[in-house]
C-alpha cells in the first residue's frame, strides 16, 4: 500500500506527506501521522512491505492519534488491519483498528493487570480472545472479501460483500475463528498445577517412609518418627485444602474462560483424590497407636473420570441412535467412567467383587442403566476399572447420581499388627438427568443447573454473579455441543453483560427464583441450539449475532445497505429468531420480524432466509472492539454465507407482539 518511490534511503526525513498517498493508508489523515512520530531506524525500504507494516518497520507509539485511534500495543507481523465498526461520528472514526483482537494472550481484558489477577471480586468481565481476522483486512484500511480469494476491494460504511466464489467466501466466513492449539491456562491454575507436579515426589516419599515405619515392629515405640510422619500428613492435607479453597474462591469471584472452567474441574478432582489418599495414610498411621476394635480397610473408592453433570437423552429401544440421542456432549452413544481404589501403605486387597452400579433417583435405586456390574482389575499397580454404559430408562425429570459399590477382602500386616476382613467401599458420581424426549431438555437442564450450583437447593439462597456466570458458561458449551477445551463460540463479555442487566438488573448476586425465571427463556434457546442443527451452525459461524437487545442491532443495521440484516434471539419469545433488517423507508429505516413456526415449517431457517428476496446480505458478528463495547462486524452475501442443511421438525410456538406481521 506504500510505494517505495515516496521513501528515500536517507531516512524518515525523505518521506513527505506527498510521498505517502491516501491510497497507501486509507482512513488515516495526513495530520494523523506526524513526521516526528516515526523513528529514523524503523523506516527502511525493507521495513515496509507492500503487504503491510511489520513491527520492525513501525510501532504503534510512532503514530500520532489525530486521524485514527490506535491501541498502544504492537501489531505483530500481521500489518495494520481494520474491521467494520458500528461507531458513527467523524469520518475518521467510522472504522476502528483492533490490533488486540486475536493476540491469543489467553487472558486479555480491559484491565492491564488482569493477567496477574488474584482471587477477589472481579467487577469486570473477562475478555475472550479469538484468532485474528486477517482474511478480509489489510494495511490499506477496512476491506471486505471480493469475489476471488486474495483479492480485496476498498469499502465505505455502506458497502457490502458481492461475492460469487462460494468456496472462497465460506473459507473467509469460517477460517478466522478456527482455534490453533489450546489457549494458555489462568496464572493461578498454572501455579497450582506446577505445585502439584512438585509434590509428586513428596507423596511418594511419604508413602515409602510410612511403609518402612510400619513394617518394623521396633519403630512402634519411636514416637518422634510417628510424630514427624503425622505432621507431614497434616501439612500436606492443609496445603491441599488451601489450594482447593483458592480455586473455589476464584470460581466464585471471577468470571473465567471456558477452558479454565473445565481445567478447574480436572484440578479439583486430582486435589480431592490426593486429599483422600492422605486421609487413608493418616487413618493407617493412627491405627498403630489406637488399634480399631474391628478390622478396618484403609482404602477409598474414587471416580477418576466421569462426564457428569449432563442431561442425557436415552436411546429408544429397537432404534438406532441419532445424533440427538447421543447426548453426552461428544456424539457417543455410551458414556465412559473410570474408577480407582486408593489404598494405604500396608493395606493389601486380596480379592474384589464386581463393581455394582445403581442409579439413585430421589434416594431410591432404579435399574435405568444397561449394565449393573463391572469386573475390576486387581494388579499391584492399579486397582479399578474403566467401563462404558448407556441409559435405558429416564429418571423422571429428577436429578440423579450414579452410586458405586465394591466389595473387597483385605489384609493389613504391619510389624506389630496383622488384621484381615471384608468390607464394602462406595462412592457417588456428580449429578445428571436422563430424559426420554428432546422437548424435556430445557426443563431438565434447568433442574440440573440449579442442583449443581445452588447450595442446598434453597429458594432463599444467593450466589455471586461470577459463580452463576461460570456455571452458565460451562453448561452453554456442552449443551450446544462444543468442545469444552477449545469451544467454537462460547459466551463472551458482551453476552454476559446483556444477560446480567436484562435478567438480573446488574445485581452482584442472583437467587434461585431469578435463575428459574431466566432458564424458562434461556433453556429453550439451548434446546434449539442443541437439537436444531441449522441453528447451531448459524451460532457457531456467528451469523446469529449473540445475546443482545433490539436497540443495539438497530444502530448496526441502520448504517448498512438496504437489504442487510442481522439475526438475534427474541427477548419475548423463547427460542425464536428475530430478523432486524434495513429497508428503503426513511421514516422507519429498520424493521424487526419474528420468524414464526409456519415460516420454517418443512424447511430450515437458512432456507427461509435464502428464499426472501428483500434480505440480501447477512451481518456476521466478529467481536467487540478494544474499548470492550464497540461491536466489530462483517457482511456477506446471504447466498454464500447460509448453509442448506436437511429440513427438521419444529414444534408450535406462540408468537409475541412488537414485530412486523410480514417481511414485505
Amino acid at each position: 500500500g506504500m510505494s517505495n518511490q515516496g521513501m528515500s534511503n536517507q531516512g524518515i526525513q525523505g518521506m513527505s506527506n506527498q510521498g505517502m498517498s491516501n491510497q497507501g493508508i486509507q482512513g488515516m489523515s495526513n495530520q494523523g501521522m506526524s513526521n516526528q512520530g516515526m523513528s529514523n531506524q524503523g523506516m527502511s525500504n525493507q521495513g515496509m512491505s507492500n503487504q503491510g507494516m511489520s513491527n520492525q518497520g513501525m510501532s504503534n507509539q510512532g503514530m500520532s492519534n489525530q486521524g485514527n485511534q490506535f491501541v498502544q500495543s504492537n501489531f505483530g507481523n500481521q500489518g495494520l488491519f481494520g474491521a467494520w465498526s458500528t461507531n458513527t461520528g467523524e469520518p475518521n472514526q467510522k472504522y476502528q483498528v483492533n490490533p488486540s483482537f486475536g493476540c491469543n494472550s489467553g487472558h486479555s481484558s480491559t484491565s492491564a493487570s488482569e493477567g496477574n489477577r488474584s482471587p477477589h471480586v472481579d467487577t469486570k468481565f473477562r475478555q475472550t480472545s479469538w484468532p485474528s481476522i486477517s482474511s478480509n483486512m489489510s494495511d490499506e484500511g477496512p476491506m471486505l472479501a471480493d469475489s476471488k480469494r486474495g483479492k480485496k476491494r476498498k469499502s465505505n460504511l455502506y458497502s457490502s460483500t458481492t461475492a460469487s466464489d462460494e468456496k472462497a467466501n465460506l473459507f473467509d466466513l469460517l477460517e478466522p475463528f478456527q482455534q490453533h492449539g489450546l489457549p494458555p491456562m489462568h496464572p493461578v491454575l498454572q501455579q497450582i498445577m506446577t505445585w502439584m507436579q512438585q509434590q509428586n515426589e513428596n507423596l511418594l516419599k511419604i508413602r515409602e517412609t510410612q511403609a518402612a515405619f510400619l513394617s518394623d515392629s521396633s519403630n512402634m515405640e519411636n514416637y518422634q518418627t510417628f510424630q514427624e510422619l503425622f505432621n507431614s500428613h497434616q501439612i500436606m492435607r492443609d496445603q491441599l485444602s488451601e489450594k482447593i479453597g483458592h480455586i473455589k474462591e476464584m470460581y466464585h469471584t471471577c468470571v473465567l474462560e471456558v477452558h479454565d472452567l473445565y481445567k478447574i474441574q480436572e484440578i479439583l478432582d486430582e486435589l480431592n483424590a490426593r486429599s483422600q489418599q492422605i486421609e487413608v495414610y493418616l487413618e493407617e498411621l493412627e491405627a498403630t497407636q489406637r488399634p480399631p476394635a474391628t478390622p478396618k480397610c484403609y482404602a477409598r473408592l474414587i471416580i477418576r473420570e466421569q462426564p457428569f453433570p449432563f442431561v442425557y437423552v436415552r436411546t429408544l429401544p429397537n432404534r438406532s441412535a441419532t445424533k440427538s440421542d447421543k447426548d453426552d456432549g461428544k456424539g457417543k452413544k455410551e458414556i465412559a467412567v473410570r474408577v480407582e481404589v486408593l489404598t494405604g501403605c500396608l493395606t493389601t486387597l486380596n480379592n474384589v467383587s464386581h463393581l455394582e452400579l445403581d442409579v439413585k433417583i430421589a434416594n431410591k435405586s432404579s435399574p435405568c442403566t444397561d449394565i449393573r456390574s463391572v469386573p475390576v482389575k486387581l494388579t499391584p499397580n492399579f486397582i479399578g476399572c474403566e467401563f462404558k454404559l448407556a441409559f435405558i430408562a429416564g429418571t423422571g425429570m429428577t436429578v440423579s447420581c450414579l452410586d458405586l459399590r465394591l466389595g473387597v477382602q483385605f489384609s493389613f500386616n504391619s510389624g506389630a499388627t496383622s488384621l484381615s476382613g471384608s468390607e464394602y467401599l462406595s462412592t457417588s458420581s456428580r449429578p445428571f438427568v436422563v430424559i426420554t424426549n428432546e422437548s424435556q431438555y430445557a426443563e431438565a437442564l434447568s433442574a440440573l443447573f440449579s442442583s449443581d450450583i445452588l447450595p442446598g437447593n434453597n429458594h432463599a439462597s444467593r450466589i455471586s454473579w461470577p459463580h452463576f456466570a461460570n456455571g452458565l458458561s460451562k453448561y452453554f458449551v456442552f449443551a450446544s455441543r462444543q468442545n469444552c477445551l477449545s469451544p467454537t463460540r462460547p459466551l463472551i463479555n458482551s453476552d454476559f453483560e446483556y444477560l446480567h442487566h436484562q435478567w438480573f438488573d446488574g445485581h452482584p448476586t442472583v437467587t434461585q427464583v431469578q435463575i428459574k425465571t431466566f432458564w424458562k427463556w434461556f433453556g429453550v434457546v439451548l434446546r434449539n441450539l442443541r437439537f436444531q442443527k441449522a441453528l447451531g451452525k448459524l451460532w457457531e459461524q456467528r451469523l446469529i449475532y449473540g445475546f443482545v437487545g433490539r436497540n443495539t442491532l438497530d444502530e448496526i443495521v441502520i448504517a448498512r445497505d438496504f437489504g442487510s440484516f442481522v439475526l438475534r434471539f427474541s427477548e419475548s419469545s423463547p427460542g425464536q429468531i428475530a430478523i432486524c433488517w434495513r429497508v428503503a423507508d426513511f421514516s422507519k429505516p429498520v424493521k424487526n420480524y419474528l420468524v414464526k413456526p409456519e415460516d420454517i415449517k418443512g424447511k430450515t431457517l437458512p432456507q427461509f432466509l435464502r428464499s426472501r428476496q428483500e434480505l440480501t446480505h447477512i451481518i456476521q458478528f466478529v467481536s467487540v472492539g478494544s474499548d470492550g463495547r464497540t461491536p466489530v462486524v462483517r457482511i456477506f452475501e446471504k447466498q454464500i454465507a447460509l448453509p442448506e442443511p436437511r429440513p427438521v421438525q419444529h414444534s408450535h410456538t406462540k408468537t409475541a407482539g412488537g414485530y412486523e406481521t410480514m417481511l414485505l
